[in-house]
């Protein structure tokens, strides 16, 4: 009787997988702040720093590691927010939670 010879089962890892957050540029122009993302996945907090009605503004990262301004957050907004917020996150699986905030005039 001739015995088979089973071959050696083994596992290797893998290399490690990064999930792709995006960037979110903000700015202040003409009072009102303005936060443009890219097309990957965006997810951020606006939160109004020194109580509702102040005009100073904080973004942060929200679930994800999405960068602000390219740098990783919080960032704090450096000139007064007098008139509207406006988000245009393009393409991507986006999040905006806003905290503590009194829109000065509209949130587009």
């Amino acid at each position: 009787m001739v015995s088979a010879r089973r071959p050696r089962l083994s596992l290797e890892p893998l290399e490690p997988r990064l999930l792709l957050s995006g960037n979110v540029n903000v700015v202040v122009t003409g009072g009102s702040l303005v936060i443009t993302g890219d097309v990957q996945n965006n997810s951020i907090e606006i939160q109004e720093l020194g109580g509702s009605g102040s005009g100073n503004f904080r973004v942060s990262s929200g679930g994800d590691p999405t960068t602000i301004n390219n740098l990783p957050g919080p960032y704090d907004v450096p000139l007064p927010v007098t008139k509207d917020i406006r988000i245009n996150f393009g393409a991507g699986n986006d999040v905006v939670a806003i905290h503590d905030a009194a829109v000065p005039r509209d949130f587009k």
